[in-house]
């Protein structure tokens, strides 16, 4: 989302996927948002936009934890339980959307089974699954490293992981 001066003051709001999304053929497309920021975000980043976006990069990967209802005792369900808490609906929308990216990176991997990982059981997560999954999502699809990116999405999960467990004492492994 773009933010840029208005003639008399004040500001209007648009939204802009990169450049390498455009030429890679993103159906996506710039769009103005208006003036009011508040519903610029809730267009942009809670609802519209920005969710189209991530879908098309992910191939539509990122659709299916949404749209479905999570079992209890997976890793989905976990995420779901912190989003329902009111330390997570307490964030602003910034932060909350940084915790979305890496819950979908986390829960949206892929494993060699074909299924997601966010499918599994909580039980089967260990730090080695941890460790492993780490250095797999270290390095992005076009050979970059986004260490970044990876320790914002750990800590999300990690945060996750014990506001979950404070809410459900005894059903979360350690």
């Amino acid at each position: 989302m773009l933010r840029k001066p208005k003639k008399g003051g004040g500001w209007s709001y648009f939204f802009n996927p990169p450049s390498w999304a455009r030429k890679a053929g993103c159906p996506v497309g710039n769009e103005p948002l208006g003036t009011d920021y508040d519903a610029a975000v809730q267009r942009a980043a809670e609802t519209v936009l920005l969710p189209a976006f991530d879908s098309w990069r992910s191939g539509g990967g990122t659709d299916a934890p949404e749209t479905a209802i999570a079992k209890p005792g997976t890793l989905d369900w976990l995420f779901a339980e912190y989003r329902a808490d009111r330390r997570y609906t307490a964030l602003d929308v910034r932060t909350r959307r940084n915790h979305e990216v890496g819950f979908r990176l986390v829960a949206g991997h892929v494993m060699k089974g074909g299924r997601r990982l966010g499918t599994m059981p909580l039980k089967v997560i260990t730090t080695a699954v941890t460790d492993a999954l780490y250095e797999k999502l270290l390095v992005a699809d076009d050979g970059r490293e986004r260490r970044t990116t990876i320790n914002h999405a750990m800590k999300s999960c990690r945060r996750a992981w014990n506001v979950a467990s404070r809410r459900n004492p005894g059903e979360l492994p350690l």
